[in-house]
């Protein structure tokens, strides 16, 4: 086995931590360290964070995340799990989206609210958008077509 070289995201320090043949650890600054490289070296887990879809025009995706960390490994299986959800009804900040994500003990919790709501603001300036893109291409047809004839 070859050196190792890690760099500790436990605090705002960022110390380079290498672990040699023998499983010697230098460079952390804090006894933190040594335990992050530790577990990353055992079993490496992380925070995930993404987006699940919902059914409300002025927010089509809402930010959600886990409420601890899960195993890397299964990042990419919960986020398939994650991809099939649709939120349908009006959710507050932490609520829990999806509890007990592949039998982990850990919960997908939302990072934002959801609003059932219309923002007629937006919708508007979204329609104005398609008459404008609408308006253009018939202009441009016209011209077009007209320069043929002429």
């Amino acid at each position: 086995m070859m050196s190792k070289e890690f760099i500790c995201i436990v605090c705002p320090r960022g110390c380079h931590i290498k672990v040699d043949e023998i499983n010697n650890i230098s460079g952390n600054q804090c006894k933190r360290g040594e335990a992050y490289v530790k577990n990353e070296m055992q079993n490496p887990k992380r925070v995930l964070t993404t987006t699940v879809r919902t059914t409300f025009l002025n927010n089509p995706r809402v930010s959600v995340k886990t409420d601890d960390s899960i195993p890397k490994d299964l990042i990419f299986p919960a986020m398939e799990l994650i991809n099939k959800v649709i939120i349908t009804k009006k959710m507050e900040i932490g609520e829990v989206v999806i509890s007990n994500i592949l039998n982990t003990g850990v919960n997908i919790v939302l990072t934002k609210g959801t609003s059932n709501n219309s923002n007629w603001f937006h919708m508007i300036k979204k329609i104005n958008l398609l008459m404008y893109i609408c308006f253009s291409e018939v202009y441009f047809y016209f011209i077009n077509n007209l320069q043929k004839r002429c």
